[in-house]
């Protein structure tokens, strides 16, 4: 009370007993809130107002990701649907608003001179009804917005070349050049799709030795899917595991580095096996599971490595041997290795009633028999 007497006497103003009037400037018999007429209130309570100096917003300068609490890809890349969709995320920041209001912006700068200026300037305007008034009032602001140009998390890391995630692929048999031509067509093919959605898709660097390749990926999520890529062509078994360092911990991050291990079988899709001294053809492999091929007794069955069961390759799928029909008669047909030239007799069995002479099949010799390849199968 002691306050408003001082304010009265500054204008020289004695108020009359029931009138209403503006403790700020005197005015009577008008709409008051807070005490206050329209444009004082206004005045002492704005309806919005800056709330911090520190107005910036934050661009990464490679992929044009913006940041609010997190790193976030623009849903559009036309300038001013961009700055926009920025802005709505950014504005509770600049402002503190009072409840109920409407909060709307506009700015004024071409995609050129945002680039250059690396600042513009943000005209904000508060709304709200009051009944007192019987109408709405307006606050308005004008903030200058600093642009600050930096790299993401993604495009520091992709530039720096580190990595999140680890797949380490191993194998008894050595690696072969055909085999890891298709590891990095397969990664190359992954990157080419996941990139638009995932910036740390990519593979940072790489090992070869002769059983082992070790691949370093950008993302968790490229090293995942890659590794099911490689189980599911050439089969084997997967290990999952998590690194920890004391500064990852200090800084809240639930792992370091995800490490993912493939074992794969020393056999591929095409090889001849020895089961309990009986050949099999390896026909597929998905993960753990493989079909195989009973070569005397032409007929599929199914095996699992994690059964551990005992066998040794008889032949790589490029030491298969070659023959040639010479001769065909009633239920036998003579072939002709042609690396040895030896001649063999094998018997005219239904997947080789379409035989030829001079046709050409593949095979191998095991225990003094030839056991032919089907032709699908080669």
């Amino acid at each position: 009370m002691f306050f408003n007497l001082i304010l009265l006497q500054e204008v020289n103003y004695i108020p009359k007993k029931g009138v209403k009037f503006c403790i700020e400037c005197g005015k009577e018999n008008i709409s008051i809130i807070e005490n206050r007429c329209r444009d004082c209130y206004l005045s002492s309570f704005p309806l919005i107002k800056q709330k911090t100096d520190k107005l910036a917003i934050k661009i990464c300068k490679e992929c044009f990701n913006y940041y609010h609490r997190r790193w976030i890809k623009p849903r559009e890349t036309e300038f001013n649907n961009f700055l926009n969709e920025i802005l709505e995320e950014r504005i509770d920041t600049f402002i503190q608003a009072q409840e109920d209001v409407v909060v709307s912006f506009d700015f004024d700068i071409t995609a050129r001179l945002f680039w250059t200026n690396r600042k513009f300037d943000l005209y904000v305007k508060g709304e709200k009804y009051f009944p007192e008034f019987g109408e709405n009032l307006i606050t308005n602001l004008t903030l200058s917005i600093k642009v600050m140009f930096t790299y993401c998390d993604s495009c520091l890391k992709l530039r720096s070349g580190s990595y999140n995630a680890i797949v380490n692929i191993t194998r008894a048999k050595q690696f072969n050049e055909s085999e890891i031509n298709y590891f990095f067509k397969t990664i190359e093919k992954k990157v080419e799709k996941m990139q638009s959605q995932d910036r740390m898709a990519f593979l940072a660097k790489y090992t070869i030795d002769k059983r082992k390749v070790k691949l370093c990926f950008g993302s968790e999520k490229i090293a995942k899917t890659v590794a099911e890529s490689f189980l599911n062509q050439l089969g084997g078994i997967s290990r999952e595991h998590t690194t920890m360092t004391p500064k990852s911990y200090s800084k809240g991050k639930k792992h370091d580095k995800l490490i993912i291990n493939l074992k794969l079988p020393p056999f591929t899709i095409g090889d001849v096996i020895s089961i309990d001294d009986v050949p099999y053809l390896i026909k597929s492999v998905n993960k753990d599971i493989i079909n195989i091929y009973n070569l005397p007794e032409l007929k599929n069955q199914i095996i699992s490595l994690k059964d551990k069961i005992d066998f040794r390759i008889l032949k790589a799928r490029d030491e298969l041997e070659k023959f040639t029909v010479v001769s065909i008669y009633d239920d036998i047909i003579q072939i002709m290795n042609e690396r040895t030239y030896q001649t063999y007799e094998i018997l005219k069995k239904d997947e080789l009633l379409n035989i030829n002479i001079q046709d050409k099949l593949t095979g191998l010799v095991y225990n003094n028999q030839v056991f032919i390849i089907p032709k699908n199968d080669e």
